[in-house]
């Protein structure tokens, strides 16, 4: 697969506080509206946030952005660069894991943001214009489940939850976007009954396709020797065939590809590294982002491609309070692309073209 990369300068050389895409150019809302453009033109910061903000989302609109603490409560949701209203969420573990919300667009074209504004536990739908939570219903039930790392699927059919449960145990969910709309207790469900977890694994989850989506998953005592430099890492296997592939199926790290609608397993394979936070590239690749980024192939788990001059951080799990903080990832699997900021002040972009 051929892949352009650039090297961006960030204002001041100091490291972008947030990073999204906007059509052909990258935006540190944080950081005070800063425009990053690809031939290496920077638009000053315009404004000053006077609070602790670290990160930041964006509607596929551009409109609307959600500014947050990553390990705090409090957020702003701003209307093309204005600040409309505060945003919360409880306190109750906040420090433990990130900020959970997500922009989608509703099937009669308006925009809302799903996250967590009244408890820890429970999901729920804002209209953007209006404020109003639509998912507000006296038979809301919601169940013990931390909702975290909110996903939506390209054409907003589904949402996916991979937050956590106690013991802890990461507990990753999807449900039909819809449904939940239609009758807002679906909400109530999302990782409770219908989700995937396993005590002995760390997860992270990523949709493929609006049919598909991929869930990593890795022992958390291969997590621990990865740490320590144990050499028993060296002697992992990964899987080559689908005969050896069922001769092993308690693998230490294997991505499983699940359908969206029915929750069936399609496929397992054994990686060849930590894959982690996760994108898509087209529907045979994902980027893995775990220390650095690699492209793995789907079929065979291998590591087809690698940049290890790029330092994307150790996050795996959904519990973050003791991994040092992540450079700021700003994804777009629907063009092929992505942005991750540095340390020494530059923003690292890798294009993906298709394959030749």
């Amino acid at each position: 697969m051929n892949v352009r990369e650039y090297k961006l300068k960030s204002e001041h050389g100091q490291s972008p506080k947030s990073l999204v895409w906007r059509d052909q150019e990258l935006v540190d809302w944080v950081g005070g509206q800063v425009i990053y453009h690809l031939d290496g033109n920077v638009e000053p910061r315009r404004i000053n946030y006077a609070y602790r903000f670290d990160n930041a989302i964006a509607s596929a609109s551009g409109r609307w952005a959600l500014l947050f603490e990553t390990l705090g409560t409090k957020g702003i949701l701003l209307d093309q660069g204005n600040i409309v209203r505060e945003i919360n969420r409880s306190f109750y573990h906040a420090s433990a894991y990130a900020f959970p919300g997500a922009f989608f667009v509703r099937p009669d074209g308006g925009e809302a943001l799903l996250h967590c504004p009244k408890e820890y536990c429970q999901l729920d739908i804002e209209d953007l214009e209006t404020g109003q939570c639509i998912s507000e219903l006296s038979e809301r039930a919601p169940k013990d489940v931390f909702h975290g790392r909110l996903a939506i699927s390209p054409g907003s059919s589904f949402v996916m939850s991979a937050g956590w449960v106690w013991h802890p145990a990461d507990v990753v969910a999807v449900s039909n976007l819809r449904d939940c709309l239609n009758n807002p207790t679906k909400l109530d469900e999302i990782g409770w009954n219908n989700g995937f977890c396993d005590l002995d694994y760390d997860l992270w989850a990523s949709f493929l396709d609006d049919n598909r989506y991929a869930v990593f998953a890795l022992d958390q005592r291969i997590a621990d020797a990865k740490e320590s430099n144990d050499p028993k890492l060296k002697e992992l296997r990964y899987a080559k065939t689908e005969e050896e592939e069922d001769e092993y199926p308690d693998a230490p790290m294997k991505v499983m590809i699940f359908d969206c609608e029915t929750g069936q397993q399609l496929s397992s394979v054994v990686t060849e590294a930590i894959v982690g936070d996760m994108m898509p590239v087209g529907a045979d690749y994902v980027l893995g982002l775990y220390e650095y980024p690699k492209l793995f192939e789907l079929s065979s788990g291998r590591v087809v491609q690698s940049w290890p001059h790029i330092t994307t951080g150790k996050h795996n799990r959904s519990i973050s309070r003791q991994i040092p903080p992540a450079p700021r990832i700003a994804k777009d699997p629907e063009n092929r692309r992505i942005a991750i900021t540095q340390a020494e002040g530059t923003i690292e972009v890798l294009v993906f073209d298709e394959a030749r």
